[in-house]
């Protein structure tokens, strides 16, 4: 299955791609080996993922929850930004690491039984609260409603049609990655246009070897992707975004929704033209985002090099892109 199969690539006339860029950055793919050769990551780090020895059941259920809740993580404080971090479980942690090591820590010390579709079901939304409190017992954690809501959604959903367990939607899925993406579409929080959230589901499955997909996984196209995208140059925006972005103001959906298309459209093309799976991209965009392009462009003044130095346009004037969603 093809990625336009899918998703139709109506960038709305508000971004372009620099495809001699393209171009240039799919050569340079080309004379990397240690890239063309990697492995899809194993998601085994047991601060953040459960242990493999638990089960496929188990360990498919905990991305599944995770992915679930898996969205923005930043708010507007007045006119600043805040981002979603604190110290959990004795680690200093931001972001999607900040809610996954919330996640862990809670099943480590038993505090809840979030893995039970049950319990999800009828949960109050002062224990969602509670899980990703800090150590020090402070709320830092954005759109804990939608948080909320999407597990009630998912627990209730997967008592009707799964018995509790998601992992039995895998199995009906018969490892097709379309099945997959079609069952998945029943949940509220696996509902979204580009399918952000169903992707980076099935690249923690696939990472572990829960299952062994039929068809190409597409990236999980977050912010961190994104941001990389356009600091490199592979994007060229039209002159309100591009101000808009630049400025960290609030984009509308379709503004976010048309950056977001025409990155996935790169960096699939640089998948099919090296041969190698979207889930290899979304691993190499993804672990350089964490220590690179997020909120700062750290090559800049460390030494801790970005792999794609040579070849980035070096565009620090963008942001990540700033919208209100509970997909994105």
């Amino acid at each position: 299955m093809e990625i336009e199969d899918i998703i139709d690539f109506d960038f709305y006339n508000l971004v372009d791609i620099n495809y001699k860029l393209l171009g240039d950055f799919i050569d340079f793919f080309r004379n990397k080996n240690e890239i063309l050769q990697r492995k899809p990551n194993e998601w085994k780090d047991n601060k953040y993922w459960l242990d493999p020895l638990e089960g496929q059941e188990k360990n498919s259920q905990y991305f599944t929850i995770g992915n679930s809740i898996n969205f923005k993580f930043w708010e507007y404080e007045g006119s600043n930004l805040r981002h979603v971090k604190g110290i959990k479980g004795g680690l200093d942690c931001q972001g999607s690491s900040y809610m996954w090591r919330c996640l862990k820590v809670c099943i480590d010390n038993d505090e809840y039984p979030i893995l039970d579709a049950s319990f999800l079901s009828k949960l109050d939304i002062d224990v969602v609260n509670n899980i990703f409190k800090t150590d020090d017992n402070k709320v830092v954690m954005t759109c804990l409603k939608d948080r909320w809501l999407n597990w009630k959604d998912l627990g209730k959903k997967l008592i009707k049609k799964y018995n509790g367990k998601f992992y039995n939607l895998i199995l009906e899925s018969k490892n097709s990655i379309e099945n997959f993406i079609n069952l998945s579409k029943e949940f509220r929080a696996f509902d979204d246009p580009l399918n952000k959230m169903t992707m980076v589901n099935a690249i923690l499955h696939q990472g572990r070897e829960i299952v062994d997909f039929n068809g190409n996984i597409f990236p999980g196209i977050d912010y961190h992707l994104v941001t990389q995208v356009l600091r490199i140059g592979l994007l060229v925006l039209d002159g309100t975004l591009e101000y808009k972005i630049e400025n960290k103001n609030l984009l509308d959906k379709k503004e976010s929704l048309a950056i977001r298309k025409a990155t996935l459209k790169c960096l699939m093309s640089i998948a099919n033209k090296l041969k190698i799976s979207g889930d290899i991209i979304d691993n190499i965009f993804f672990f350089n985002g964490k220590q690179n392009c997020t909120h700062n462009l750290t090559c800049q003044d460390t030494n801790n090099l970005c792999i794609f130095e040579n070849i980035c346009k070096k565009k620090i004037k963008y942001f990540m892109p700033l919208e209100n969603t509970r997909y994105y």
